[in-house]
């Protein structure tokens, strides 16, 4: 009976990882390798809205979902987030001491029933990877790119709005 079971063990094994390659780099990443997270620290950040969680696809090609939380505040009416970019050799030189390379940010994106401590997820394309290639172009030596998302700004439903002082990250 154990056999069988370690036959079967290994076919359906198989038939998962062929049903799901692992995602590889492209050609255009050129040794390049991309990761991402959200830029919130409670304790540092003054956000009423924080991205909790952030998700790349290299298929679909950028950074594809967030999730939110409200923090504090009125009821938000919109959100727009930021992306940084910081680039180094590895991730631990890129978090402690790469400056950011470039930032940008989303289009005002309506959010309905954000409330706190409810996660909100987001589909929506925070930065498309070709765009970063092509900041990556005068960059010499490849090595580790990181994208960090915050909330830049909220507007809320009682006419008042936040907006980030400086970058975030």
């Amino acid at each position: 009976m154990r056999p069988l079971c370690l036959v079967l063990g290994i076919v359906m094994l198989l038939v998962t990882v062929a049903a799901n390659p692992a995602e590889k780099p492209t050609s255009e990443d050129r040794g390049w390798a991309f990761t991402h997270a959200p830029l919130f620290r409670s304790s540092a950040d003054s956000s009423p809205v924080a991205v909790i969680t952030v998700t790349g696809d290299l298929k679909l090609g950028g950074i594809t979902q967030v999730e939110l939380r409200q923090q504090r505040g009125p009821q938000p009416r919109s959100i727009r987030l930021g992306w940084y970019l910081r680039v180094g050799d590895t991730i631990e030189k890129v978090l402690r001491d790469s400056r950011v390379l470039h930032h940008g940010q989303t289009v005002d994106v309506v959010v309905r029933d954000l409330r706190p401590d409810v996660p909100y997820p987001l589909n929506i394309i925070v930065v498309d990877y070709q765009e970063v290639r092509r900041l990556l172009r005068d960059e010499k030596k490849p090595g580790v790119v990181f994208i960090g998302v915050a909330v830049d700004q909220v507007d809320f439903a009682d006419g008042s709005k936040w907006v980030r002082e400086g970058k975030a990250g």
